[in-house]
């Protein structure tokens, strides 16, 4: 796949909760919701990305990929607690068709031949809803299978109850 440019990004820490459970059994759990849904060309990979610099450990994503778009899906334990995220990706512009032919030609060319269309919006909405409510059920399976861990100290700060609204 070409180069990806990062269009959005989330995620949050789950604290105060003790975790019985692998990076790979949350990204078992997303994949499993997202193949449930049935959807047509979509495919999954595991890959990894640097935590640092170019002699740095990596980490593996799970990433998620239909059409042009891409998420990588991310989940380790952090300190006391575990954490999510998601990246969505899409392909970044050619930097050969555009030097060479202008950025307006290929902004013409592209609508030719690859037009936006109601339905293409549509169904780019639809996946993007598919992921984030996969990603979602994983992590609420994730706290399911937890066991609350009592706050450190009474008059701890409160946690939001909610992890996404």
């Amino acid at each position: 796949m070409a180069d990806l440019e990062v269009i959005a990004s989330g995620g949050n820490f789950l604290d105060e909760i003790e975790v019985q459970t692998s990076p790979r059994e949350f990204y078992q759990a997303v994949k499993d919701a997202v193949e449930r849904r049935k959807i047509p060309g979509v495919k999954f990979a595991t890959v990894e990305h640097k935590v640092g610099g170019i002699f740095s450990d990596k980490r593996e994503y799970l990433r998620i990929t239909w059409k042009d778009l891409v998420y990588d899906i991310c989940g380790a334990p952090f300190g006391t607690g575990f954490f999510v995220s998601w990246w969505q990706q899409a392909p970044k512009d050619s930097g050969i068709f555009t030097g060479f032919f202008g950025e307006t030609a290929v902004g013409v060319a592209r609508a030719l031949v690859k037009p936006d269309t109601f339905y293409k919006a549509d169904t780019v909405s639809m996946f993007k809803g598919i992921v984030s409510n996969a990603f979602n059920e994983a992590v609420d399976k994730l706290k399911d299978g937890a066991t609350q861990t009592p706050p450190a100290e009474v008059g701890a700060m409160p946690t939001n109850s909610s992890f996404y609204k």
